[in-house]
Protein backbone atom coordinates (compact mmCIF):
# COMPACT_ATOMS: atom_id res chain seq x y z
CA UNK A 1 0.00 0.00 0.00
CA UNK A 2 2.88 2.71 1.05
CA UNK A 3 4.27 1.64 -2.46
CA UNK A 4 0.95 2.51 -4.37
CA UNK A 5 1.01 5.76 -2.55
CA UNK A 6 4.33 7.30 -2.45
CA UNK A 7 6.13 5.37 -5.43
CA UNK A 8 9.73 4.00 -5.24
CA UNK A 9 10.48 6.11 -2.32
CA UNK A 10 8.41 3.87 -0.24
CA UNK A 11 11.42 1.70 1.03
CA UNK A 12 13.60 4.98 1.18
CA UNK A 13 10.85 6.77 3.38
CA UNK A 14 10.18 3.47 5.46
CA UNK A 15 14.08 3.36 6.28
CA UNK A 16 14.08 6.71 7.67
CA UNK A 17 11.13 6.53 9.83
CA UNK A 18 12.81 2.26 10.88
CA UNK A 19 16.02 4.87 11.87
CA UNK A 20 13.91 6.97 13.79
CA UNK A 21 11.96 4.86 15.25
CA UNK A 22 14.99 3.22 16.62
CA UNK A 23 16.89 6.17 17.47
CA UNK A 24 13.39 6.98 19.61
CA UNK A 25 13.55 4.08 21.43
CA UNK A 26 17.28 3.88 22.10
CA UNK A 27 17.16 7.50 23.88
CA UNK A 28 13.84 6.60 26.14
CA UNK A 29 15.97 2.95 27.01
CA UNK A 30 19.17 4.93 28.08
CA UNK A 31 17.40 7.46 30.08
CA UNK A 32 15.23 4.78 31.80
CA UNK A 33 18.16 2.93 32.45
CA UNK A 34 19.76 5.78 33.98
CA UNK A 35 17.26 6.34 36.11
CA UNK A 36 16.67 3.34 36.98
CA UNK A 37 20.61 2.56 37.89
CA UNK A 38 21.48 6.16 39.45
CA UNK A 39 17.96 6.66 41.57
CA UNK A 40 16.04 3.14 41.99
CA UNK A 41 19.71 1.09 42.73
CA UNK A 42 21.94 3.20 43.43
CA UNK A 43 24.10 1.99 40.63
CA UNK A 44 26.57 4.65 39.77
CA UNK A 45 28.21 4.22 36.46
CA UNK A 46 30.53 6.54 34.34
CA UNK A 47 28.42 8.15 31.30
CA UNK A 48 30.82 6.77 28.54
CA UNK A 49 30.21 3.42 30.16
CA UNK A 50 26.36 3.53 30.75
CA UNK A 51 26.24 4.78 27.36
CA UNK A 52 28.59 1.91 25.91
CA UNK A 53 26.25 -0.77 28.11
CA UNK A 54 22.80 -0.07 27.48
CA UNK A 55 23.30 0.89 23.43
CA UNK A 56 25.25 -2.92 23.43
CA UNK A 57 21.99 -4.57 25.40
CA UNK A 58 19.79 -2.53 22.52
CA UNK A 59 21.48 -3.45 19.50
CA UNK A 60 23.51 -7.18 20.32
CA UNK A 61 20.24 -9.02 19.79
CA UNK A 62 19.06 -7.83 16.74
CA UNK A 63 22.50 -7.94 15.03
CA UNK A 64 22.84 -11.68 16.45
CA UNK A 65 19.22 -12.55 14.44
CA UNK A 66 20.91 -10.46 11.21
CA UNK A 67 23.88 -12.10 11.02
CA UNK A 68 22.31 -15.83 11.77
CA UNK A 69 19.27 -14.84 9.55
CA UNK A 70 20.17 -12.95 6.81
CA UNK A 71 17.97 -10.07 5.16
CA UNK A 72 15.26 -12.57 5.21
CA UNK A 73 15.81 -13.71 8.86
CA UNK A 74 15.83 -9.26 9.17
CA UNK A 75 12.28 -9.10 7.85
CA UNK A 76 10.94 -11.57 9.62
CA UNK A 77 12.16 -9.74 13.09
CA UNK A 78 10.46 -6.39 12.17
CA UNK A 79 7.24 -8.48 11.52
CA UNK A 80 7.11 -10.43 14.27
CA UNK A 81 8.09 -7.10 16.11
CA UNK A 82 5.34 -5.07 14.71
CA UNK A 83 2.89 -7.63 15.42
CA UNK A 84 3.78 -7.78 19.17
CA UNK A 85 4.27 -3.98 19.34
CA UNK A 86 0.23 -3.84 17.95
CA UNK A 87 -0.70 -5.84 20.95
CA UNK A 88 1.34 -4.44 23.59
CA UNK A 89 0.97 -1.15 22.64
CA UNK A 90 -3.00 -0.20 24.40
CA UNK A 91 -1.53 -2.21 27.21
CA UNK A 92 1.09 1.12 27.79
CA UNK A 93 -0.75 3.65 26.37
CA UNK A 94 -3.64 3.89 28.29
CA UNK A 95 -2.12 3.79 31.34
CA UNK A 96 0.48 6.04 30.24
CA UNK A 97 -2.08 8.84 29.15
CA UNK A 98 -4.69 7.92 32.87
CA UNK A 99 -0.92 9.06 34.48
CA UNK A 100 -0.32 11.92 32.73
CA UNK A 101 -4.06 13.14 32.66
CA UNK A 102 -4.45 12.89 36.30
CA UNK A 103 -4.33 16.25 38.15
CA UNK A 104 -3.23 15.07 41.03
CA UNK A 105 -0.18 13.27 39.51
CA UNK A 106 0.58 16.19 37.14
CA UNK A 107 -0.02 19.32 38.20
CA UNK A 108 0.39 21.76 35.77
CA UNK A 109 1.54 19.59 33.45
CA UNK A 110 -1.55 17.67 32.91
CA UNK A 111 -2.62 16.29 29.63
CA UNK A 112 -5.74 18.11 28.09
CA UNK A 113 -8.47 15.58 26.89
CA UNK A 114 -7.87 16.78 23.34
CA UNK A 115 -4.63 15.70 23.59
CA UNK A 116 -5.26 12.32 24.74
CA UNK A 117 -7.96 11.37 22.13
CA UNK A 118 -5.58 12.75 19.42
CA UNK A 119 -2.71 10.51 20.78
CA UNK A 120 -4.99 7.27 20.80
CA UNK A 121 -6.21 8.00 17.13
CA UNK A 122 -2.48 8.22 15.72
CA UNK A 123 -2.02 4.75 18.05
CA UNK A 124 -4.79 3.46 15.35
CA UNK A 125 -3.60 5.08 12.63
CA UNK A 126 -0.13 3.66 12.91
CA UNK A 127 -1.14 0.22 13.80
CA UNK A 128 -4.44 0.21 11.39
CA UNK A 129 -2.20 -2.48 9.03
CA UNK A 130 -1.85 -4.73 12.52
CA UNK A 131 -5.80 -4.87 12.88
CA UNK A 132 -6.35 -2.15 15.34
CA UNK A 133 -9.54 -1.16 14.23
CA UNK A 134 -11.08 2.32 15.13
CA UNK A 135 -13.43 0.34 17.40
CA UNK A 136 -11.17 -0.59 20.18
CA UNK A 137 -10.05 2.45 19.97
CA UNK A 138 -13.17 4.05 20.90
CA UNK A 139 -13.73 1.64 23.40
CA UNK A 140 -10.72 2.39 24.85
CA UNK A 141 -11.71 6.21 24.57
CA UNK A 142 -15.03 5.78 26.34
CA UNK A 143 -12.99 3.89 29.11
CA UNK A 144 -10.52 6.25 29.77
CA UNK A 145 -12.92 9.49 29.81
CA UNK A 146 -15.36 7.27 32.18
CA UNK A 147 -13.10 6.62 34.83
CA UNK A 148 -11.78 9.48 36.79
CA UNK A 149 -8.67 10.77 38.85
CA UNK A 150 -8.64 10.09 42.66
CA UNK A 151 -10.08 13.67 44.61
CA UNK A 152 -6.55 15.33 45.91
CA UNK A 153 -6.22 15.93 49.01
CA UNK A 154 -7.32 18.99 50.56
CA UNK A 155 -3.82 21.75 49.93
CA UNK A 156 -2.53 21.67 54.02
CA UNK A 157 -2.85 18.15 54.10
CA UNK A 158 -1.08 17.79 50.55
CA UNK A 159 1.76 19.51 51.87
CA UNK A 160 1.89 18.41 55.51
CA UNK A 161 2.06 15.15 53.90
CA UNK A 162 5.61 17.02 51.64
CA UNK A 163 7.19 18.07 54.61
CA UNK A 164 6.56 14.94 56.51
CA UNK A 165 8.20 13.05 53.71
CA UNK A 166 10.98 16.00 53.69
CA UNK A 167 11.82 15.47 57.24
CA UNK A 168 12.17 11.89 57.03
CA UNK A 169 14.66 12.37 54.27
CA UNK A 170 16.43 14.62 56.14
CA UNK A 171 16.99 12.51 59.47
CA UNK A 172 17.98 9.61 56.92
CA UNK A 173 20.89 12.09 55.42
CA UNK A 174 22.43 12.59 59.09
CA UNK A 175 21.82 8.99 59.69
CA UNK A 176 23.85 8.27 56.89
CA UNK A 177 26.79 10.86 58.07
CA UNK A 178 27.16 9.25 60.96
CA UNK A 179 27.14 5.71 59.96
CA UNK A 180 30.21 7.11 57.35
CA UNK A 181 32.02 8.89 60.38
CA UNK A 182 31.80 5.65 62.15
CA UNK A 183 33.19 3.31 59.74
CA UNK A 184 35.80 6.01 58.49
CA UNK A 185 34.17 6.32 54.57
CA UNK A 186 35.83 9.58 53.68
CA UNK A 187 34.26 10.00 50.46
CA UNK A 188 30.41 9.37 51.66
CA UNK A 189 31.42 12.24 54.16
CA UNK A 190 32.30 14.26 51.15
CA UNK A 191 29.05 13.51 49.22
CA UNK A 192 26.85 14.49 52.31
CA UNK A 193 28.60 17.50 53.55
CA UNK A 194 28.87 20.94 51.67
CA UNK A 195 32.63 22.05 50.86
CA UNK A 196 31.83 25.43 52.81
CA UNK A 197 30.23 23.61 55.78
CA UNK A 198 29.27 26.24 58.29
CA UNK A 199 30.45 24.71 61.50
CA UNK A 200 29.51 26.28 64.91
CA UNK A 201 30.66 25.56 68.26
CA UNK A 202 30.00 25.81 72.24
CA UNK A 203 31.05 24.12 74.53
CA UNK A 204 34.76 23.31 76.33
CA UNK A 205 37.30 23.70 73.59
CA UNK A 206 38.85 20.34 73.64
CA UNK A 207 35.62 19.14 72.77
CA UNK A 208 35.29 19.80 69.29
CA UNK A 209 35.27 16.26 68.18
CA UNK A 210 33.51 16.49 65.13
CA UNK A 211 35.70 19.49 63.89
CA UNK A 212 38.54 17.01 65.10
CA UNK A 213 37.51 13.96 62.95
CA UNK A 214 36.94 16.04 59.71
CA UNK A 215 40.59 17.55 59.98
CA UNK A 216 41.80 14.01 60.10
CA UNK A 217 42.73 14.10 63.94
CA UNK A 218 43.76 11.16 66.11
CA UNK A 219 40.70 11.60 67.86
CA UNK A 220 38.83 8.46 68.82
CA UNK A 221 35.64 9.64 70.09
CA UNK A 222 32.59 8.38 68.68
CA UNK A 223 29.21 9.65 67.68
CA UNK A 224 26.82 7.33 68.59
CA UNK A 225 23.53 9.51 68.68
CA UNK A 226 20.70 8.24 70.88
CA UNK A 227 17.97 10.57 69.88
CA UNK A 228 17.47 11.91 66.32
CA UNK A 229 14.34 14.08 65.36
CA UNK A 230 13.40 16.14 62.50
CA UNK A 231 12.29 19.47 62.24
CA UNK A 232 11.71 20.73 58.61
CA UNK A 233 15.30 21.32 57.34
CA UNK A 234 16.78 20.59 60.86
CA UNK A 235 18.00 17.77 62.28
CA UNK A 236 18.74 17.50 65.73
CA UNK A 237 20.84 14.17 67.00
CA UNK A 238 21.99 13.87 70.54
CA UNK A 239 24.03 11.62 72.06
CA UNK A 240 26.68 11.05 75.28
CA UNK A 241 29.64 9.10 76.65
CA UNK A 242 29.41 8.19 80.50
CA UNK A 243 32.84 6.84 80.83
CA UNK A 244 34.35 10.47 79.78
CA UNK A 245 31.41 12.54 81.10
CA UNK A 246 30.82 14.12 77.77
CA UNK A 247 27.00 14.49 76.34
CA UNK A 248 27.09 16.11 72.83
CA UNK A 249 24.12 17.36 70.64
CA UNK A 250 24.21 18.20 66.80
CA UNK A 251 21.86 20.60 64.85
CA UNK A 252 22.01 20.04 61.23
CA UNK A 253 20.75 22.15 58.14
CA UNK A 254 20.05 19.81 55.49
CA UNK A 255 19.45 21.49 52.02
CA UNK A 256 18.28 18.83 49.14
CA UNK A 257 20.30 16.10 50.61
CA UNK A 258 23.20 18.00 51.35
CA UNK A 259 24.13 19.14 54.71
CA UNK A 260 25.02 22.91 55.02
CA UNK A 261 25.46 23.19 58.71
CA UNK A 262 26.30 22.09 62.26
CA UNK A 263 25.81 23.50 65.51
CA UNK A 264 27.99 21.34 67.96
CA UNK A 265 27.23 21.69 71.95
CA UNK A 266 28.84 19.87 74.27
CA UNK A 267 28.50 19.76 78.00
CA UNK A 268 25.26 21.84 77.49
CA UNK A 269 21.71 21.43 77.85
CA UNK A 270 19.69 22.71 74.63
CA UNK A 271 16.14 23.87 74.09
CA UNK A 272 14.28 24.04 70.77
CA UNK A 273 11.69 26.18 70.18
CA UNK A 274 9.81 27.35 67.03
CA UNK A 275 9.11 30.86 65.71
CA UNK A 276 5.90 30.69 63.77
CA UNK A 277 4.47 27.62 62.03
CA UNK A 278 6.20 26.27 59.27
CA UNK A 279 4.35 24.31 56.01
CA UNK A 280 6.34 23.38 53.33
CA UNK A 281 9.27 25.96 53.28
CA UNK A 282 6.21 29.32 53.99
CA UNK A 283 6.41 30.66 56.98
CA UNK A 284 3.26 31.56 58.84
CA UNK A 285 1.90 34.42 61.62
CA UNK A 286 5.16 34.51 63.91
CA UNK A 287 3.82 34.36 67.60
CA UNK A 288 5.53 36.63 69.65
CA UNK A 289 4.53 36.88 72.97
CA UNK A 290 5.32 32.58 73.28
CA UNK A 291 7.61 30.48 70.98
CA UNK A 292 6.51 26.86 72.37
CA UNK A 293 9.56 24.08 73.16
CA UNK A 294 9.39 21.81 70.36
CA UNK A 295 12.84 19.34 71.73
CA UNK A 296 14.74 19.81 75.20
CA UNK A 297 17.89 17.51 75.99
CA UNK A 298 17.90 14.60 77.54
CA UNK A 299 21.20 13.63 78.26
CA UNK A 300 22.86 16.77 79.41
CA UNK A 301 22.78 15.65 83.08
CA UNK A 302 24.95 12.46 82.84
CA UNK A 303 27.72 15.12 82.15
CA UNK A 304 27.75 14.48 85.73
CA UNK A 305 27.92 18.22 87.00
CA UNK A 306 25.51 21.93 86.10
CA UNK A 307 26.10 22.58 82.77
CA UNK A 308 24.99 25.89 80.74
CA UNK A 309 21.64 26.23 78.81
CA UNK A 310 21.09 27.51 75.21
CA UNK A 311 18.03 27.86 73.44
CA UNK A 312 18.03 27.55 69.77
CA UNK A 313 15.09 28.80 67.50
CA UNK A 314 13.98 27.41 64.18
Amino acid sequence: MEENVVGKWSSKLFAIALLASGQSSTITGTYAGQYVMQGFLDLKLKPWLRNILTRCLAIIPSLVVALIGGSAGAGKLIIIASMVLSFDLPFALVPLLKFTSCKTKMGSHVNHMAESIMTLFESNLEGEEDDLDKETTILIIVSFSSSSCPNPKPKLAQELDTLADSETKNRDVVLKLYDALKSRDVDSVHRILTPDLDYWFHGPPPHQFFMRTLTGDSSTFEFVPLSVVSFGSTVIAEGSEAASSISWIHAWTVAHGIVTQVREYSNTSLTVTRVGDFVNGRSAKIATSHCPSVWESQFSGRAGKSVPGLVLAI
